[in-house]
């Protein structure tokens, strides 16, 4: 597998030691992004983010993070899609813009997590696959699609996801998903802290306000991108009683368990046909996530 470490658009390094704030995690771990060749094209590369204490540098499963995707626009600007935490039953999407006019005031966030979530699907939830064309295909936890071009790694419209063309500076990415799903916006700052707004919507449309504290455990800092509900059925029954205006699905099946640990066998490592340099499944850990990856969007500017 040829792999190298990305920065800027560069494969170069991109390593920050950063605190984390919540649950067990440990001052000075630290987010890294390697480059990984998708398949038979020579320069195309996807990104894939590990975190671990700051004095291991081990790229395997036990610390994967998630997916990384940049679009760079003949404008100057550059939109970033993310899978974080894809092994969690916390996983998200997050598409980033960075506007052409250089300032991180305007840098914008948009968090995403589909529903419900299939845990027959295999414990990583998001998949990453390549198409014959070349273009990566990635199933969702509800069993929807998003497909990237093989070669811009722009977003490119299906039945269930879109992402509208960049706006005015400032104005967060407008990812869109045709089913029940949580989004958290954000502009200048992290999408993570504590008191943001989170919009959950329904299949037809109808959306409900709640916030950041009432889905993510959050530790003693102001950050977290740990999902509070281990499962489908806890986070419906509390939305019932929230967002009574909501159309959400009158059951979860008993097959449906969002696994957040174990080994992964060797049928399922190979269900995707993007090179991984690794072997077994993630450990769902408490960490400050968002804090990682906000940093590491000032740092890339």
């Amino acid at each position: 597998m040829d792999s190298r470490l990305r920065r800027n658009g560069a494969f170069t390094a991109a390593v920050l030691g950063v605190t984390l704030s919540a649950g067990p995690a440990l001052a000075g771990n630290v987010l890294a992004e390697i480059s990984v060749r998708d398949g038979a094209r020579p320069n195309a590369y996807h990104g894939e983010l590990f975190v671990f204490p700051a004095n291991v540098r081990e790229y395997s499963d036990a610390t994967f993070y998630g997916y990384n995707f940049r679009h760079e626009l003949t404008s100057g600007a550059v939109r970033e899609l993310e899978i974080d935490r894809a092994h969690s039953r916390g996983a998200y999407l997050m598409a980033t813009d960075l506007f052409s006019n250089g300032r991180l005031s305007t840098m914008s966030h948009t968090v995403m997590m589909v529903f419900p979530r299939d845990g027959t699907l295999g414990p990583e939830l998001y998949q990453l696959s390549r198409e014959p064309s070349g273009d990566l295909l990635i199933r969702a936890p509800d069993g929807s699609t998003l497909l990237l071009d093989g070669v811009t790694r722009a977003v490119k419209p299906t039945a269930q996801f879109s992402l509208a063309p960049l706006g005015r500076p400032g104005t967060p990415p407008s990812l869109h998903h045709r089913g029940l799903h949580l989004e958290i916006r954000a502009v200048g700052k992290s999408p993570f802290l504590h008191g943001t707004r989170v919009t959950v919507v329904d299949a037809a449309g109808r959306s409900c306000a709640l916030s950041t504290d009432e889905i993510f455990a959050y530790g003693r800092g102001p950050e977290s991108d740990v999902f509070r509900f281990e499962s489908d059925g806890p986070f419906f029954g509390y939305l019932r009683g929230r967002c009574p205006e909501l159309a959400l699905p009158a059951s979860v099946p008993q097959t449906q368990v969002i696994a957040a640990a174990g080994p992964r066998s060797s049928g399922q490592a190979e269900q995707a046909s993007v090179e991984r340099p690794s072997h077994g499944i993630a450990e769902e850990r408490s960490t400050s996530g968002g804090l990682l990856r906000f940093l590491s969007r000032l740092w890339s500017k």
